[in-house]
Protein backbone atom coordinates (compact mmCIF):
# COMPACT_ATOMS: atom_id res chain seq x y z
CA UNK A 1 0.00 0.00 0.00
CA UNK A 2 1.18 3.75 -0.60
CA UNK A 3 1.72 6.40 1.59
CA UNK A 4 0.90 9.70 -0.26
CA UNK A 5 -0.52 13.33 0.99
CA UNK A 6 -4.23 14.37 0.78
CA UNK A 7 -5.09 17.22 1.54
CA UNK A 8 -2.63 18.28 4.48
CA UNK A 9 -3.21 14.88 6.00
CA UNK A 10 -1.06 11.44 5.62
CA UNK A 11 -3.19 8.89 3.89
CA UNK A 12 -2.66 4.90 3.47
CA UNK A 13 -3.53 3.58 -0.14
CA UNK A 14 -7.02 4.81 -0.82
CA UNK A 15 -9.51 3.73 1.53
CA UNK A 16 -12.82 5.70 2.03
CA UNK A 17 -14.62 5.75 4.99
CA UNK A 18 -18.07 5.41 4.27
CA UNK A 19 -21.42 4.53 7.00
CA UNK A 20 -23.36 2.09 5.63
CA UNK A 21 -26.90 1.12 6.45
CA UNK A 22 -27.30 -2.30 6.98
CA UNK A 23 -23.28 -3.04 6.58
CA UNK A 24 -20.29 -3.58 8.94
CA UNK A 25 -16.70 -2.79 8.72
CA UNK A 26 -14.98 -6.09 9.02
CA UNK A 27 -13.67 -8.19 6.73
CA UNK A 28 -11.31 -10.27 9.22
CA UNK A 29 -11.94 -12.86 11.22
CA UNK A 30 -11.77 -10.87 14.42
CA UNK A 31 -14.65 -7.74 14.43
CA UNK A 32 -13.23 -4.18 14.51
CA UNK A 33 -15.55 -3.87 17.45
CA UNK A 34 -14.69 -6.94 19.16
CA UNK A 35 -16.41 -9.92 20.10
CA UNK A 36 -17.88 -9.78 23.37
CA UNK A 37 -17.39 -13.30 24.47
CA UNK A 38 -13.19 -13.08 23.90
CA UNK A 39 -12.34 -11.44 26.51
CA UNK A 40 -8.36 -11.43 27.51
CA UNK A 41 -7.10 -9.92 30.94
CA UNK A 42 -5.18 -7.67 33.03
CA UNK A 43 -3.74 -4.98 30.45
CA UNK A 44 -2.44 -1.77 32.55
CA UNK A 45 -4.39 0.92 30.78
CA UNK A 46 -2.01 3.41 29.46
CA UNK A 47 -2.57 6.79 30.49
CA UNK A 48 -3.92 10.10 28.82
CA UNK A 49 -0.93 11.59 27.69
CA UNK A 50 -1.02 8.92 25.13
CA UNK A 51 2.00 6.80 26.03
CA UNK A 52 1.87 2.78 26.03
CA UNK A 53 0.26 0.21 28.36
CA UNK A 54 1.16 -2.87 30.17
CA UNK A 55 0.80 -6.03 28.33
CA UNK A 56 -1.77 -8.65 27.77
CA UNK A 57 -4.79 -6.54 28.04
CA UNK A 58 -8.34 -6.78 26.18
CA UNK A 59 -10.82 -4.00 25.74
CA UNK A 60 -14.60 -5.08 26.38
CA UNK A 61 -14.24 -6.19 23.13
CA UNK A 62 -12.43 -8.83 21.43
CA UNK A 63 -8.54 -9.79 21.22
CA UNK A 64 -5.83 -7.91 18.91
CA UNK A 65 -1.99 -7.19 18.99
CA UNK A 66 -0.25 -4.56 19.18
CA UNK A 67 -2.16 -2.41 21.01
CA UNK A 68 -1.12 1.42 21.54
CA UNK A 69 -2.58 3.96 23.61
CA UNK A 70 -4.90 6.76 23.00
CA UNK A 71 -5.63 10.04 24.12
CA UNK A 72 -8.42 11.44 26.65
CA UNK A 73 -10.93 9.44 24.22
CA UNK A 74 -10.11 6.00 25.17
CA UNK A 75 -6.92 4.04 26.08
CA UNK A 76 -5.54 0.43 25.59
CA UNK A 77 -2.80 -2.20 26.85
CA UNK A 78 -0.47 -3.41 24.30
CA UNK A 79 -2.15 -6.83 23.38
CA UNK A 80 -5.54 -5.25 24.19
CA UNK A 81 -8.29 -4.33 21.57
CA UNK A 82 -9.93 -0.65 21.00
CA UNK A 83 -12.46 0.61 19.23
CA UNK A 84 -12.61 3.00 16.91
CA UNK A 85 -11.31 6.75 18.76
CA UNK A 86 -11.85 4.76 22.11
CA UNK A 87 -15.63 5.12 21.56
CA UNK A 88 -18.54 3.67 23.39
CA UNK A 89 -21.62 2.42 22.41
CA UNK A 90 -25.41 3.71 22.39
CA UNK A 91 -25.80 4.12 26.46
CA UNK A 92 -24.15 1.43 27.51
CA UNK A 93 -22.99 -0.76 24.79
CA UNK A 94 -19.56 -1.20 24.75
CA UNK A 95 -19.74 -0.75 21.17
CA UNK A 96 -16.24 -0.18 20.45
CA UNK A 97 -13.92 -0.83 22.63
CA UNK A 98 -14.42 1.97 25.18
CA UNK A 99 -17.07 0.98 27.74
CA UNK A 100 -20.14 3.06 28.58
CA UNK A 101 -20.76 5.09 31.55
CA UNK A 102 -23.77 4.79 31.46
CA UNK A 103 -24.46 1.22 32.32
CA UNK A 104 -21.79 1.39 35.00
CA UNK A 105 -18.74 -0.23 33.13
CA UNK A 106 -15.30 -0.15 32.51
CA UNK A 107 -13.66 -1.79 29.53
CA UNK A 108 -10.06 -3.25 31.08
CA UNK A 109 -8.63 -1.62 28.18
CA UNK A 110 -10.71 1.41 27.61
CA UNK A 111 -11.49 4.13 29.45
CA UNK A 112 -14.93 5.06 29.59
CA UNK A 113 -15.91 8.21 28.07
CA UNK A 114 -19.54 9.42 30.11
CA UNK A 115 -23.25 8.38 29.97
CA UNK A 116 -25.46 8.04 26.68
CA UNK A 117 -23.97 9.39 23.24
CA UNK A 118 -20.82 8.29 22.14
CA UNK A 119 -17.90 11.21 22.72
CA UNK A 120 -14.94 10.71 20.40
CA UNK A 121 -13.84 14.57 21.05
CA UNK A 122 -10.22 13.49 22.13
CA UNK A 123 -8.84 11.24 19.78
CA UNK A 124 -8.53 7.04 21.18
CA UNK A 125 -6.85 4.53 20.18
CA UNK A 126 -7.73 3.43 16.14
CA UNK A 127 -9.59 0.24 15.65
CA UNK A 128 -7.98 -3.14 14.52
CA UNK A 129 -9.98 -5.37 12.69
CA UNK A 130 -7.85 -8.79 12.92
CA UNK A 131 -4.62 -10.11 13.95
CA UNK A 132 -1.37 -9.81 12.79
CA UNK A 133 1.71 -7.12 11.96
CA UNK A 134 -0.77 -5.77 8.82
CA UNK A 135 -3.43 -4.97 11.00
CA UNK A 136 -1.72 -3.39 14.26
CA UNK A 137 -3.16 -0.38 16.35
CA UNK A 138 -1.95 2.50 15.72
CA UNK A 139 -3.19 5.85 17.60
CA UNK A 140 -5.45 7.84 15.86
CA UNK A 141 -5.25 11.56 15.96
CA UNK A 142 -1.46 12.07 16.65
CA UNK A 143 -0.71 13.34 12.90
CA UNK A 144 1.14 9.64 12.49
CA UNK A 145 0.37 7.15 9.93
CA UNK A 146 0.62 3.97 11.83
CA UNK A 147 -0.75 0.55 10.80
CA UNK A 148 -4.66 0.65 10.93
CA UNK A 149 -5.22 3.38 9.58
CA UNK A 150 -5.50 5.09 6.52
CA UNK A 151 -5.42 8.79 7.42
CA UNK A 152 -4.23 10.54 10.21
CA UNK A 153 -5.17 14.52 10.77
CA UNK A 154 -4.65 14.94 14.14
CA UNK A 155 -7.95 15.68 15.39
CA UNK A 156 -10.98 13.24 16.41
CA UNK A 157 -13.80 15.32 14.04
CA UNK A 158 -15.73 13.94 10.99
CA UNK A 159 -16.22 15.63 8.33
CA UNK A 160 -12.90 17.31 7.43
CA UNK A 161 -11.81 13.89 5.25
CA UNK A 162 -10.35 12.06 7.61
CA UNK A 163 -12.80 10.01 10.15
CA UNK A 164 -12.52 9.85 13.92
CA UNK A 165 -11.71 6.31 13.21
CA UNK A 166 -8.25 7.48 11.03
CA UNK A 167 -10.25 6.33 7.87
CA UNK A 168 -10.79 8.50 4.59
CA UNK A 169 -13.96 10.30 3.91
CA UNK A 170 -15.53 10.67 0.64
CA UNK A 171 -14.60 13.81 -1.20
CA UNK A 172 -17.66 15.86 -2.31
CA UNK A 173 -16.65 18.69 -3.61
CA UNK A 174 -17.92 17.66 -6.82
CA UNK A 175 -21.26 17.46 -8.60
CA UNK A 176 -20.93 13.17 -6.82
CA UNK A 177 -18.48 12.10 -4.13
CA UNK A 178 -15.36 10.47 -5.26
CA UNK A 179 -15.84 6.55 -4.90
CA UNK A 180 -12.40 4.52 -4.12
CA UNK A 181 -12.22 1.03 -3.83
CA UNK A 182 -11.86 0.29 0.12
CA UNK A 183 -14.53 2.98 0.98
CA UNK A 184 -16.78 0.42 1.83
CA UNK A 185 -19.57 0.52 -1.07
CA UNK A 186 -19.91 -1.28 -4.31
CA UNK A 187 -19.72 0.90 -7.15
CA UNK A 188 -19.38 0.82 -11.23
CA UNK A 189 -16.11 -1.03 -11.75
CA UNK A 190 -15.86 -3.05 -8.83
CA UNK A 191 -16.47 -7.00 -8.06
CA UNK A 192 -16.20 -6.53 -3.94
CA UNK A 193 -15.37 -3.71 -1.41
CA UNK A 194 -14.82 -4.74 2.12
CA UNK A 195 -14.06 -0.75 3.51
CA UNK A 196 -9.99 -1.81 3.31
CA UNK A 197 -7.04 -1.80 0.57
CA UNK A 198 -5.37 -4.48 2.12
CA UNK A 199 -5.04 -7.88 -0.16
CA UNK A 200 -5.06 -11.60 0.88
CA UNK A 201 -8.76 -10.83 2.71
CA UNK A 202 -10.70 -11.93 0.07
CA UNK A 203 -11.04 -8.65 -1.67
CA UNK A 204 -8.09 -7.34 -3.15
CA UNK A 205 -6.77 -3.91 -2.89
CA UNK A 206 -8.04 -3.27 -6.91
CA UNK A 207 -11.93 -4.59 -5.13
CA UNK A 208 -11.74 -7.76 -7.25
CA UNK A 209 -12.63 -10.97 -5.51
CA UNK A 210 -9.40 -13.02 -4.98
CA UNK A 211 -8.88 -16.83 -6.17
CA UNK A 212 -10.03 -18.77 -3.62
CA UNK A 213 -12.69 -16.64 -1.76
CA UNK A 214 -16.59 -16.06 -2.18
CA UNK A 215 -17.56 -12.54 -0.98
CA UNK A 216 -21.54 -11.52 -0.10
CA UNK A 217 -23.02 -8.31 1.69
CA UNK A 218 -21.70 -8.25 5.21
CA UNK A 219 -23.71 -8.58 7.99
CA UNK A 220 -24.99 -5.69 9.82
CA UNK A 221 -23.31 -4.01 13.05
CA UNK A 222 -24.87 -5.06 16.20
CA UNK A 223 -25.79 -3.52 19.52
CA UNK A 224 -27.39 -6.58 21.78
CA UNK A 225 -27.75 -8.73 18.59
CA UNK A 226 -30.05 -5.34 16.72
CA UNK A 227 -28.47 -4.24 13.65
CA UNK A 228 -27.57 -0.09 14.21
CA UNK A 229 -25.96 2.08 11.86
CA UNK A 230 -23.95 4.89 13.47
CA UNK A 231 -24.16 8.14 12.33
CA UNK A 232 -21.28 11.05 12.75
CA UNK A 233 -22.69 14.29 14.18
CA UNK A 234 -20.92 17.49 15.39
CA UNK A 235 -22.38 19.31 18.05
CA UNK A 236 -21.80 22.89 19.12
CA UNK A 237 -22.86 24.66 21.96
CA UNK A 238 -24.00 28.40 22.47
CA UNK A 239 -25.15 30.58 25.25
CA UNK A 240 -28.41 32.51 25.22
CA UNK A 241 -28.81 35.97 23.79
CA UNK A 242 -28.96 37.54 26.93
CA UNK A 243 -25.49 36.53 28.51
CA UNK A 244 -22.40 37.94 27.86
CA UNK A 245 -20.61 36.25 25.07
CA UNK A 246 -24.20 34.64 23.79
CA UNK A 247 -25.64 34.24 20.15
CA UNK A 248 -28.31 36.93 19.55
CA UNK A 249 -30.42 33.71 18.03
CA UNK A 250 -30.26 31.69 20.60
CA UNK A 251 -33.42 31.81 23.63
CA UNK A 252 -35.96 33.77 21.91
CA UNK A 253 -37.85 33.73 25.45
CA UNK A 254 -41.19 33.38 24.15
CA UNK A 255 -43.06 30.76 22.19
CA UNK A 256 -42.64 30.69 18.40
CA UNK A 257 -45.99 30.66 15.87
CA UNK A 258 -45.55 27.32 16.32
CA UNK A 259 -45.05 26.11 12.50
CA UNK A 260 -41.96 25.70 10.56
CA UNK A 261 -40.90 29.11 8.90
CA UNK A 262 -40.05 28.03 4.99
CA UNK A 263 -37.46 29.89 3.12
CA UNK A 264 -34.66 30.60 5.88
CA UNK A 265 -31.66 29.30 3.88
CA UNK A 266 -30.09 29.74 0.48
CA UNK A 267 -31.40 26.27 -1.88
CA UNK A 268 -27.46 25.19 -2.23
CA UNK A 269 -24.71 24.62 0.63
CA UNK A 270 -21.87 27.11 0.46
CA UNK A 271 -18.62 25.96 -0.54
CA UNK A 272 -17.61 25.07 3.12
CA UNK A 273 -20.97 22.53 2.78
CA UNK A 274 -22.52 25.01 5.39
CA UNK A 275 -26.01 26.32 4.90
CA UNK A 276 -26.42 29.86 4.14
CA UNK A 277 -29.84 32.17 5.38
CA UNK A 278 -31.32 33.93 2.53
CA UNK A 279 -31.76 37.36 2.19
CA UNK A 280 -34.65 38.11 4.64
CA UNK A 281 -36.87 41.15 5.28
CA UNK A 282 -37.07 42.69 8.88
CA UNK A 283 -40.52 41.18 9.38
CA UNK A 284 -38.95 37.59 8.37
CA UNK A 285 -35.92 37.80 10.47
CA UNK A 286 -38.47 38.63 13.14
CA UNK A 287 -40.82 35.69 13.46
CA UNK A 288 -37.24 33.29 12.92
CA UNK A 289 -35.72 35.06 16.02
CA UNK A 290 -32.31 35.50 13.31
CA UNK A 291 -30.39 38.18 13.22
CA UNK A 292 -28.43 38.44 9.84
CA UNK A 293 -26.05 35.86 7.50
CA UNK A 294 -23.14 36.71 9.76
CA UNK A 295 -24.04 35.39 13.27
CA UNK A 296 -26.54 32.63 11.49
CA UNK A 297 -23.14 31.15 9.71
CA UNK A 298 -21.83 31.13 12.99
CA UNK A 299 -24.23 27.81 13.87
CA UNK A 300 -22.31 25.50 12.07
CA UNK A 301 -18.63 26.64 12.55
CA UNK A 302 -16.11 26.24 15.01
CA UNK A 303 -14.89 29.69 16.43
CA UNK A 304 -16.67 31.43 18.87
CA UNK A 305 -18.99 32.38 20.40
CA UNK A 306 -19.68 28.72 20.10
CA UNK A 307 -17.59 25.93 22.56
CA UNK A 308 -15.66 23.29 21.49
CA UNK A 309 -17.13 20.98 18.80
CA UNK A 310 -17.89 17.88 19.99
CA UNK A 311 -17.86 14.45 18.19
CA UNK A 312 -20.01 12.39 18.69
CA UNK A 313 -22.21 9.41 17.30
CA UNK A 314 -26.45 9.18 17.14
CA UNK A 315 -27.00 5.40 16.30
CA UNK A 316 -29.98 4.32 14.72
CA UNK A 317 -31.70 1.38 15.18
CA UNK A 318 -33.79 -1.02 12.96
CA UNK A 319 -36.87 -0.58 13.02
CA UNK A 320 -38.32 -3.77 12.32
CA UNK A 321 -39.83 -2.19 8.75
CA UNK A 322 -36.62 -2.59 6.43
CA UNK A 323 -35.23 1.02 7.94
CA UNK A 324 -33.02 2.64 10.82
CA UNK A 325 -34.37 5.17 13.17
CA UNK A 326 -32.43 6.98 16.59
CA UNK A 327 -34.60 6.22 19.72
CA UNK A 328 -34.80 7.32 23.00
CA UNK A 329 -33.87 4.04 24.91
CA UNK A 330 -29.98 2.81 25.68
CA UNK A 331 -30.74 -0.61 24.65
CA UNK A 332 -32.88 1.08 21.50
CA UNK A 333 -36.48 1.40 23.16
CA UNK A 334 -38.50 3.64 22.00
CA UNK A 335 -40.03 6.32 23.97
CA UNK A 336 -43.40 5.52 26.35
CA UNK A 337 -46.11 7.90 25.47
CA UNK A 338 -48.58 8.43 28.88
CA UNK A 339 -50.65 5.73 29.44
CA UNK A 340 -51.92 6.99 32.88
CA UNK A 341 -55.74 7.87 31.46
CA UNK A 342 -57.32 4.11 31.15
CA UNK A 343 -60.77 3.14 30.31
CA UNK A 344 -62.94 1.50 32.50
CA UNK A 345 -64.35 -1.81 31.54
CA UNK A 346 -65.49 -3.30 34.77
CA UNK A 347 -65.16 -5.63 37.59
CA UNK A 348 -63.45 -8.99 36.74
CA UNK A 349 -60.08 -10.39 34.77
CA UNK A 350 -59.50 -8.82 30.87
CA UNK A 351 -62.50 -10.72 29.93
CA UNK A 352 -65.15 -7.91 30.87
CA UNK A 353 -63.37 -5.86 28.05
CA UNK A 354 -63.71 -5.88 24.72
CA UNK A 355 -60.83 -7.11 21.92
CA UNK A 356 -57.83 -4.52 22.91
CA UNK A 357 -57.46 -1.69 19.94
CA UNK A 358 -54.22 -0.57 18.00
CA UNK A 359 -51.30 0.33 20.86
CA UNK A 360 -54.50 -0.92 23.87
CA UNK A 361 -53.42 -3.36 26.43
CA UNK A 362 -55.77 -4.95 29.19
CA UNK A 363 -54.41 -4.62 32.90
CA UNK A 364 -55.76 -3.82 36.43
CA UNK A 365 -57.25 -0.17 37.33
CA UNK A 366 -54.90 1.44 39.23
CA UNK A 367 -57.13 2.86 41.66
CA UNK A 368 -59.51 -0.51 41.80
CA UNK A 369 -57.21 -3.59 40.98
CA UNK A 370 -60.49 -5.86 41.08
CA UNK A 371 -61.19 -4.09 38.00
CA UNK A 372 -59.74 -4.14 34.62
CA UNK A 373 -58.87 -1.63 32.05
CA UNK A 374 -57.82 -0.90 28.60
CA UNK A 375 -54.90 1.48 28.33
CA UNK A 376 -53.23 2.90 25.27
CA UNK A 377 -49.60 3.08 25.48
CA UNK A 378 -48.22 3.93 22.32
CA UNK A 379 -44.66 3.92 21.66
CA UNK A 380 -42.52 6.26 19.82
CA UNK A 381 -39.46 6.39 17.49
CA UNK A 382 -36.94 9.58 17.84
CA UNK A 383 -35.82 11.30 21.35
CA UNK A 384 -38.28 13.81 22.99
CA UNK A 385 -35.37 14.59 25.32
CA UNK A 386 -32.59 15.02 22.85
CA UNK A 387 -29.58 16.30 24.82
CA UNK A 388 -26.43 15.16 23.43
CA UNK A 389 -23.85 17.44 25.06
CA UNK A 390 -24.70 17.89 29.09
CA UNK A 391 -22.52 18.63 31.24
CA UNK A 392 -19.76 17.49 32.20
CA UNK A 393 -19.33 17.61 28.55
CA UNK A 394 -15.70 18.98 27.41
CA UNK A 395 -16.07 21.89 25.60
CA UNK A 396 -19.44 23.00 26.72
CA UNK A 397 -20.25 26.79 28.15
CA UNK A 398 -21.38 27.36 31.32
CA UNK A 399 -25.17 28.49 30.92
CA UNK A 400 -28.26 27.88 32.78
CA UNK A 401 -29.22 23.92 33.23
CA UNK A 402 -32.86 22.50 33.51
CA UNK A 403 -34.69 19.82 33.06
CA UNK A 404 -36.51 19.20 30.01
CA UNK A 405 -40.85 18.86 29.25
CA UNK A 406 -42.23 16.19 27.56
CA UNK A 407 -43.46 17.48 24.20
CA UNK A 408 -47.26 16.40 23.14
CA UNK A 409 -45.90 15.06 19.81
CA UNK A 410 -44.37 12.13 22.15
CA UNK A 411 -47.52 11.34 23.98
CA UNK A 412 -47.68 13.56 26.74
CA UNK A 413 -50.87 16.04 27.27
CA UNK A 414 -49.75 19.45 28.83
CA UNK A 415 -45.92 19.13 28.11
CA UNK A 416 -45.10 17.79 31.52
CA UNK A 417 -42.08 18.22 33.03
CA UNK A 418 -39.81 15.05 32.76
CA UNK A 419 -39.23 14.51 36.53
CA UNK A 420 -43.22 14.10 36.62
CA UNK A 421 -42.78 11.54 33.42
CA UNK A 422 -40.68 9.73 35.33
CA UNK A 423 -43.43 9.58 38.62
CA UNK A 424 -45.68 8.30 35.96
CA UNK A 425 -43.64 5.94 34.40
CA UNK A 426 -42.47 4.58 37.77
CA UNK A 427 -38.87 5.33 37.24
CA UNK A 428 -37.35 7.34 41.00
CA UNK A 429 -33.60 6.79 40.53
CA UNK A 430 -32.07 8.69 36.69
CA UNK A 431 -31.43 5.66 34.18
CA UNK A 432 -29.06 5.57 31.18
CA UNK A 433 -30.74 6.47 27.95
CA UNK A 434 -29.35 7.14 24.44
CA UNK A 435 -28.35 10.74 25.12
CA UNK A 436 -28.69 11.79 29.14
CA UNK A 437 -30.12 10.48 32.42
CA UNK A 438 -33.78 10.47 32.79
CA UNK A 439 -34.95 12.12 34.81
CA UNK A 440 -32.47 14.95 34.72
CA UNK A 441 -32.68 18.36 35.59
CA UNK A 442 -29.59 19.46 34.48
CA UNK A 443 -29.44 20.09 30.63
CA UNK A 444 -27.80 22.12 28.52
CA UNK A 445 -29.60 23.67 25.67
CA UNK A 446 -28.70 26.31 22.89
CA UNK A 447 -27.00 23.94 20.57
CA UNK A 448 -26.76 23.22 17.13
CA UNK A 449 -26.66 19.47 15.27
CA UNK A 450 -24.37 18.80 12.03
CA UNK A 451 -25.02 15.33 10.41
CA UNK A 452 -23.32 13.84 7.21
CA UNK A 453 -23.75 10.59 5.92
CA UNK A 454 -23.15 9.10 2.22
CA UNK A 455 -25.29 6.58 -0.08
CA UNK A 456 -24.88 5.25 -3.41
CA UNK A 457 -27.82 6.36 -5.30
CA UNK A 458 -29.83 3.40 -7.03
CA UNK A 459 -32.84 4.71 -9.71
CA UNK A 460 -34.85 1.31 -8.85
CA UNK A 461 -35.17 1.62 -5.47
CA UNK A 462 -36.79 4.40 -3.43
CA UNK A 463 -34.57 5.83 -0.82
CA UNK A 464 -36.64 7.85 2.25
CA UNK A 465 -34.91 10.07 4.74
CA UNK A 466 -37.58 11.10 7.53
CA UNK A 467 -36.96 13.96 10.37
CA UNK A 468 -38.90 15.20 13.29
CA UNK A 469 -37.02 19.25 14.21
CA UNK A 470 -37.39 20.96 17.57
CA UNK A 471 -36.39 23.09 16.80
CA UNK A 472 -34.74 23.98 13.17
CA UNK A 473 -34.17 20.79 10.89
CA UNK A 474 -32.84 21.47 7.35
CA UNK A 475 -32.10 18.43 5.30
CA UNK A 476 -29.80 18.54 2.47
CA UNK A 477 -28.89 16.04 -0.56
CA UNK A 478 -26.05 16.52 -2.65
CA UNK A 479 -25.95 19.98 -1.41
CA UNK A 480 -29.61 20.82 -2.02
CA UNK A 481 -31.90 21.75 0.03
CA UNK A 482 -34.79 18.76 0.04
CA UNK A 483 -36.53 19.18 3.69
CA UNK A 484 -37.02 22.00 5.12
CA UNK A 485 -38.43 22.95 8.74
CA UNK A 486 -36.97 26.13 9.58
CA UNK A 487 -37.28 28.42 12.86
CA UNK A 488 -38.07 27.48 16.66
CA UNK A 489 -41.30 25.74 17.24
CA UNK A 490 -42.62 22.20 18.74
CA UNK A 491 -41.90 18.91 17.12
CA UNK A 492 -42.41 18.77 13.06
CA UNK A 493 -42.05 16.26 10.78
CA UNK A 494 -40.58 15.94 7.79
CA UNK A 495 -39.99 13.42 4.86
CA UNK A 496 -37.84 13.53 2.00
CA UNK A 497 -38.39 10.40 -0.69
CA UNK A 498 -36.30 10.14 -3.79
CA UNK A 499 -37.63 7.37 -5.92
CA UNK A 500 -38.94 6.88 -9.49
CA UNK A 501 -36.64 9.82 -10.76
CA UNK A 502 -38.13 12.19 -8.67
CA UNK A 503 -36.88 14.24 -5.24
CA UNK A 504 -40.29 15.12 -3.26
CA UNK A 505 -39.63 16.51 0.62
CA UNK A 506 -41.70 18.82 3.23
CA UNK A 507 -41.15 22.42 2.37
CA UNK A 508 -39.45 22.06 -0.58
CA UNK A 509 -40.88 21.55 -4.66
CA UNK A 510 -41.29 18.06 -6.26
CA UNK A 511 -38.77 17.57 -8.74
CA UNK A 512 -36.63 15.41 -11.18
CA UNK A 513 -33.80 14.42 -9.58
CA UNK A 514 -31.65 15.68 -12.18
CA UNK A 515 -32.35 18.68 -10.53
CA UNK A 516 -30.10 17.58 -7.58
CA UNK A 517 -27.49 16.10 -9.51
CA UNK A 518 -28.47 12.83 -8.99
CA UNK A 519 -27.03 9.96 -11.40
CA UNK A 520 -27.29 6.28 -10.80
CA UNK A 521 -24.48 4.28 -9.16
CA UNK A 522 -23.00 7.43 -8.04
CA UNK A 523 -22.01 8.31 -4.20
CA UNK A 524 -23.97 11.33 -2.49
CA UNK A 525 -23.52 13.03 0.86
CA UNK A 526 -26.91 13.81 2.76
CA UNK A 527 -26.42 16.98 5.21
CA UNK A 528 -28.44 17.34 8.03
CA UNK A 529 -28.53 20.74 10.00
CA UNK A 530 -30.34 20.95 13.37
CA UNK A 531 -30.51 24.06 15.98
CA UNK A 532 -31.83 23.46 19.24
CA UNK A 533 -32.62 27.35 20.46
CA UNK A 534 -35.44 27.54 22.79
CA UNK A 535 -35.18 25.59 26.44
CA UNK A 536 -37.31 23.34 28.57
CA UNK A 537 -37.84 21.27 24.97
CA UNK A 538 -35.67 19.75 22.65
CA UNK A 539 -36.46 16.48 20.43
CA UNK A 540 -34.93 15.06 17.21
CA UNK A 541 -35.61 11.73 14.89
CA UNK A 542 -33.81 10.88 11.94
CA UNK A 543 -35.06 7.82 10.40
CA UNK A 544 -33.70 6.55 6.95
CA UNK A 545 -34.51 3.57 4.68
CA UNK A 546 -33.68 2.32 1.45
CA UNK A 547 -30.23 3.76 1.49
CA UNK A 548 -28.60 0.33 1.41
CA UNK A 549 -24.46 1.13 1.01
CA UNK A 550 -23.33 -2.76 0.57
CA UNK A 551 -19.89 -3.46 2.22
CA UNK A 552 -18.38 -6.89 1.18
CA UNK A 553 -17.25 -9.85 3.47
CA UNK A 554 -15.22 -12.41 1.96
CA UNK A 555 -14.83 -15.94 3.13
CA UNK A 556 -12.40 -18.82 1.20
CA UNK A 557 -14.16 -21.59 -0.65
Amino acid sequence: MALRSHGGRFVLGGAVWLLAAAASLSSCSESSRGDDDDDDSSGEAGTSSGTSGGSGGASSGGKGSGGAVGTTGGTTGTGGVSGTGGTIGAAGDSSTGGASAASGGQASGGASTGTGGTDVSNAGAAGSDCSGDDCAIGVCGNLMLESGEVCDDGNALPFDGCSPQCELEPECEGAACVGTCGDGIIVTGEDCDDGNTKGGDGCSAQCTVENGYTCTAAACDKIGGTCVVRVPAIFRDFNANDVAGGHPDFEPGFNSIGDAIRGLVEPLLDSEGKPVQSGLTTSQLSNAFLHGQTAFAQWYRDSAPAGKPVSKEIVLWDDGNGGYVNRWGANGEQWPGDASFPDYCGEGDCSVCPTPGPGQTCVPCPSLPTYSCLVTQLDYDGNPLFFPIDPPTAGILNDVRGEGKLPEAYGWAGWPWETQAATTLGISTPIATAMAPFPSTTHNFSFTTEVKFWFRYDATKTHILSFTGDDDVWLFVNGHLAGDLGGWHVPLDATVTIGGGMVSGTGTTSRPVTDLGLEDGKVYQIAVFHAERQSEGSSFKLGISGLDVTRSTCAKN
